[in-house]
């Protein structure tokens, strides 16, 4: 799930057997829900600073049996979908937080890469990775100064602190958990993300100015996918339960966190984090909508109060001006935007095996 900018909207991705695959989104409360995209997959949504559009990741079908990923946004007032890259294995947008950039992460050859498109689709690669460390979800700090990258490397995944220049400047966690799908809240103070450090994933929250570590949610099943709403009073993440992953929503409430202490010392990268981004004044919360005459729906967003009872049910862009003016990632033109898919010119013809409709083995070696 993720916020839009203009409070007023939450997107997210489901699967079910009732709806299929199909783009969601609901009011910044989770009420009034309604499929957006039907019959279409997504994952790691980034709003577009004007809340009108958003920026996912989805996987097609290349050359019959290859599947790749893609960027693509959805304009909610054309309500077309718009490929931004085209045969990249591009994945985890997000938008830089003055609206010119899209940081990303490509995949050529078992080698992830941090990479920034602008508004002219022009891409550019942050780093030259050969040593098969893998990126995910990279997070542009409210002030645009750093990226939060989870990085799996040498059998770990921990969460690190990068520069716009693809260098990284601080290690963040440093242990056996996954650590995973960092999210900033709107000012730059807290830094949440899903951890399994406990045995069983749950949202966890770094204070940017102390360093301490906090335990934001404790579930029994599994909590993940954490996004904060640009006023910081509301967590929307997803929930495993019986019936499968759940959308939930909680009133973020810090004094309610459990005190986990402070980071581990990082022998490397050990810079403080509050030398490499600040604390940014938010803009000031939008007006409530009225409330619809009509009753609501029978599909709703679980909504949960500080405490988190039982069990239940791909991005705001932070830090942004609703209303700034910025370039819309929609002007600009890719000719044969799907021509660079076969990047390696492999001729090694597949050798499949036969069944056969007799008594014999029913399976022939294909050599």
């Amino acid at each position: 799930p993720r916020f839009a900018p203009d409070r007023q909207k939450l997107a997210w991705s489901c699967y079910d057997r009732k709806t299929g695959s199909a783009l969601w989104m609901s009011d910044g409360e989770g009420n009034e829900p309604e499929r957006l995209l039907k019959d279409r997959g997504a994952k790691n949504f980034t709003w577009r600073s004007d809340s009108k559009a958003f920026v996912f990741a989805a996987t097609h079908i290349v050359n019959r049996f290859n599947t790749w990923s893609d960027i693509y946004m959805y304009n909610l007032e054309s309500k077309k979908v718009v490929s931004l890259t085209g045969g990249a294995r591009a994945r985890d947008p997000d938008f830089s937080p003055d609206g010119s950039q899209l940081v990303m992460v490509t995949n050529k050859v078992q080698n992830n890469q941090l990479e920034v498109m602008t508004v002219d689709r022009q891409k550019r690669a942050l780093t030259n990775i050969t040593d098969h460390t893998q990126f995910s979800t990279p997070r542009y700090s409210p002030d645009g100064q750093v990226l939060a990258v989870s990085v799996w490397s040498s059998g770990r995944r921990d969460l690190y602190l990068y520069d716009t220049l693809g260098n990284p400047v601080r290690r963040l966690t440093a242990d056996t958990a996954t650590d995973r799908d960092p999210e900033w809240s709107a000012n730059g103070q807290w830094l949440y993300f899903a951890s399994d450090r406990s045995g069983i994933p749950n949202i966890y929250a770094i204070n940017t100015q102390t360093e301490h570590l906090y335990q934001v949610t404790n579930v029994l099943t599994g909590a993940v996918k954490p996004a904060v709403n640009p006023d910081n009073t509301l967590l929307a993440y997803q929930q495993y339960s019986h019936d499968g992953w759940d959308v939930r929503i909680l009133d973020l409430d810090p004094a309610s966190f459990i005190d986990r202490g402070l980071l581990p010392a990082s022998l490397t990268y050990s810079t403080p984090i509050r030398e490499l981004t600040s604390i940014v004044n938010t803009p000031p919360a939008s007006e409530p909508r009225a409330w619809n005459s009509l009753p609501p729906p029978d599909f709703r967003v679980s909504r949960l109060k500080t405490g988190l009872p039982s069990l239940g049910d791909p991005f705001p862009i932070i830090g942004q001006d609703p209303v700034e003016t910025l370039d819309t990632f929609e002007q600009a033109k890719v000719k044969d935007v799907f021509g660079n898919e076969q990047d390696y010119p492999f001729t090694i013809k597949p050798k499949r095996y036969n069944p056969l409709a007799t008594l014999l083995p029913r399976y022939v070696a294909p050599w």
